[in-house]
């Protein structure tokens, strides 16, 4: 599986190097970080909520020192830091508990775009629409995409009821709620 995903990540590599016109070795280093931050995220799945609702062992670890609550981006938030301290450089976004700011984080420090590809984080709106529910959102990171770049699979943290678990979940890029895409 790793081996797919990690041709997945050549073929994409070479495909923004030559569409933007980056040098290969640049591209490489700016998002071999991100093929970390997946393998971690894989290592995590079927790990999450035990004992009640938003806690746990591994709920604490992904959220370090930050309070209780939700916690999808705490999850993707902790994959990115943990690769960055395994390849000894600065994350290269702010950490943040919540779903919309951590994707805007990334995305400024990265850019937005509109095609994922495995390692991006990708955003949906939560709630049912009310200007009270402007806020809520939900943050994963993209494990693959099929061929026709029209459906997707996101390992994502904190999705369903008690016990939550990391899970692989399939998506379509025009999903109402998706919000985006943030390629770091």
């Amino acid at each position: 599986m790793f081996r797919t995903i990690l041709q997945l990540w050549t073929d994409a590599l070479a495909k923004a190097a030559t569409e933007r016109k980056l040098e290969m070795s640049e591209a490489i280093s700016t998002t071999s970080l991100a093929a970390l931050a997946l393998e971690i995220a894989v290592g995590e799945l079927g790990k999450g909520e035990t004992g009640r609702n938003n806690q746990g062992p591994h709920v604490a670890k992904y959220r370090g020192d930050r309070k209780a609550g939700a916690w999808c981006a705490s999850f993707v938030g902790w994959c990115w830091e943990k690769a960055a301290r395994q390849r000894m450089i600065e994350m290269p976004f702010k950490r943040s508990n919540g779903a919309k700011r951590i994707y805007k984080n990334a995305g400024k420090a990265g850019t937005f775009v509109d095609r994922p590809q495995p390692g991006d984080l990708v955003c949906w709106q939560r709630g049912n629409g009310r200007p009270e529910d402007a806020w809520k959102g939900h943050v994963g990171l993209v494990f693959e995409v099929d061929d026709d770049g029209k459906t997707f699979k996101s390992i994502e943290g904190n999705v369903g009821k008690f016990p939550a678990k990391v899970g692989i979940f399939s998506h379509h890029v025009g999903e109402k709620r998706l919000i985006g895409f943030a390629r770091v």
